[in-house]
């Protein structure tokens, strides 16, 4: 189940903080993204590779960095893509692959229950092959 693999109660930033300040979220955290809060709902979800792409040179611990970068909100994706605690690591797999995304928001009832990344599928994918591997060996 995707509950099992899930980062629970993920960090999350505020729609109008500057990249800056979420730069140093991330990485204060050592996380590559962050679900955007907008009037106390998910309105997006940033990426470390988003301010990238929108600021190749953002330092955030340049002091007049808020003045000339936007509010995170700005370059955060919108198009989000959901899954529930209980769907089953397959279905959330699934759903990252077709929607071409690298993390999946997780919901339970309505509200940001967890994140789901394509580093916590990978780790899914070592134990599933780590115990297909000892099965071989030992059958042999």
């Amino acid at each position: 189940m995707v509950r099992d693999h899930m980062t629970p109660n993920p960090v999350t930033i505020e729609y109008n903080v500057s990249i800056q300040d979420a730069l140093k979220l991330m990485r204060q955290n050592e996380i590559r993204r962050l679900p955007v809060i907008e009037n106390g709902d998910v309105a997006g979800l940033v990426t470390m590779e988003d301010i990238r792409a929108a600021y190749p040179k953002a330092n955030p611990e340049d002091p007049d960095a808020a003045l000339v970068y936007p509010m995170v909100g700005e370059v955060a994706s919108r198009n989000l893509t959901w899954v529930s605690a209980n769907d089953s690591i397959l279905d959330a797999a699934v759903a990252m692959k077709n929607a071409k995304t690298s993390a999946l928001l997780v919901s339970d009832g309505g509200n940001l229950e967890g994140i789901l990344t394509d580093t916590d599928l990978l780790g899914v994918l070592i134990q599933l092959l780590r115990t297909q591997f000892e099965t071989w060996i030992f059958q042999t």
